[in-house]
């Protein structure tokens, strides 16, 4: 357990604060930029976040099974693993820029040029997220929480610089350049394998079983709660999307605590059920650390918001209309901030592929709500229509979770709930 917090403590320590240099870098290539080149650099980002999605959860699988080959003492097998999934993942690229430069052919002048430039860098982006992932399953906290540092660093630095002498272009060339320089850092400072190309079918079959349904509820997420930003950008356009996509990056400074504490716990409850066949007894035994965790997590919104409101009036005049769905987010943020740890829960029984049925009919659900909503309220539509699908996809786990892990339901549940509306109502009577 001691290592278990240290571990939390590393990597939401140095989460929160990369993604606070990344957010102040944000905020200054938005001041840079402007709200329509910031537009197109945020688009950029959810464009290859899509491209990604081709290597069909390998990479997710790592996170499970790498943890759980250790557990076992399969050294052997562990390499075969690594070495499938380097292997896979670096072929699979090739398929992203062959999708990028189909798409140059058929966008704007902007996108047209975007993709272009960075067509070189498009290996690296995946190679970035092969490290992310199995640094997680190795459990090298440590190692992840000092490259999460140096990227955001490297991203203010490059980008920002980018953006003063090339506008919305250059930013998009100096964040292709930052995945580079991550896979260079991350290889000298972890060397975790010498990688060869090679894919062994045993592991590839392994990694699929499990990563697969893990990759369709990732993909469902980006879809699913991109929606907003998509019909943000077809209705209000590429300012309305700038705006917006403020209000999110103060409000992912926030979500970086429950990711953390969500990956650190993974592959411990994954060794558990590994030695033990089941997570239910730590999730019994410490069913007071989700309540104990929200009342934490409402204090920290509660510091956080004064500063974000100053800087933004101060130093971000153009984008003060994000104040309000800022303030709408964080106010709802509470209870949908525990799907992570029930994610987690279900991956480590390895029982997250019956989140999928549930997850498809999420999405139909969320394109009703985005396409009444932000007409109707415009960006604080948008923001209600990603709370809601948050909230909806948070219920599917729990239920999921006290199925397949039996846990003190009425008492958890209700402790979360509760909390949720105290801090939504003292919250809007404060601010």
């Amino acid at each position: 357990m001691k290592k278990l917090i240290k571990n939390t403590f590393y990597l939401a320590g140095s989460n929160v604060f990369s993604f606070f240099i990344s957010a102040i870098g944000g905020f200054v290539i938005a001041k840079i930029l402007g709200p329509e080149d910031y537009g197109g650099y945020s688009a950029y980002k959810l464009f290859v976040s899509y491209a990604i999605c081709l290597q069909l959860g390998i990479l997710q699988g790592l996170q499970r099974e790498i943890p759980f080959l250790r557990a076992k003492n399969e050294k052997e097998n562990l390499t075969f693993l690594l070495n499938t999934a380097f292997t896979f993942i670096f072929l699979v690229s090739f398929i992203g820029i062959v999708i990028l430069f189909i798409a140059s052919l058929h966008s704007s002048p902007f996108f047209k040029k975007v993709f272009l430039i960075t067509i070189p860098f498009i290996p690296f982006f995946f190679f970035k997220e092969f490290y992310r992932f199995s640094m997680r399953g190795l459990e090298k906290f440590g190692e992840l929480s000092l490259l999460n540092v140096i990227d955001a660093i490297s991203i203010f630095l490059i980008v920002v610089l980018f953006s003063l002498y090339f506008k919305g272009e250059g930013a998009v060339f100096g964040f292709a350049i930052t995945n580079f320089l991550y896979f260079i850092f991350a290889y000298y400072f972890t060397k975790i394998i010498f990688f060869k190309f090679k894919i062994h079918l045993k592991s590839l079959k392994s990694l699929f079983f499990v990563g697969f349904p893990i990759f369709i509820v990732g993909f469902l997420n980006i879809i699913i709660f991109s929606l907003d930003r998509l019909f943000i950008l077809g209705l209000i356009g590429r300012k309305g999307y700038g705006i917006y996509a403020i209000a999110l990056n103060f409000l992912n400074l926030i979500y970086q605590i429950p990711i953390a504490m969500s990956l650190v716990l993974l592959p411990y409850l994954t060794r558990k059920k590994a030695i033990e066949g089941s997570v239910s007894r730590f999730v019994i035994k410490n069913y007071y650390i989700l309540p104990l965790f929200l009342v934490f997590l409402s204090i920290l919104i509660f510091f956080f918001y004064p500063p974000v409101v100053f800087v933004i009036k101060n130093f971000l005049h153009k984008y003060e209309d994000s104040l309000p769905v800022l303030k709408l987010l964080l106010s709802l943020i509470l209870f949908p901030s525990i799907n992570y740890f029930f994610y987690s829960f279900l991956i480590a029984e390895n029982k997250h592929f019956y989140i999928v049925p549930y997850h498809l009919a999420l999405l139909p659900l969320t394109l009703i709500l985005n396409s009444v909503l932000i007409p109707k309220f415009q960006l604080s539509g948008a923001a209600l229509a990603f709370i809601g699908s948050q909230t909806l996809f948070t219920i599917i786990l729990i239920l999921l979770a006290y199925r397949f892990i039996k846990f003190h339901f009425i008492k958890t549940v209700f402790s979360l709930i509760m909390l949720s509306l105290i801090h939504f109502f003292i919250f809007n009577l404060i601010f």
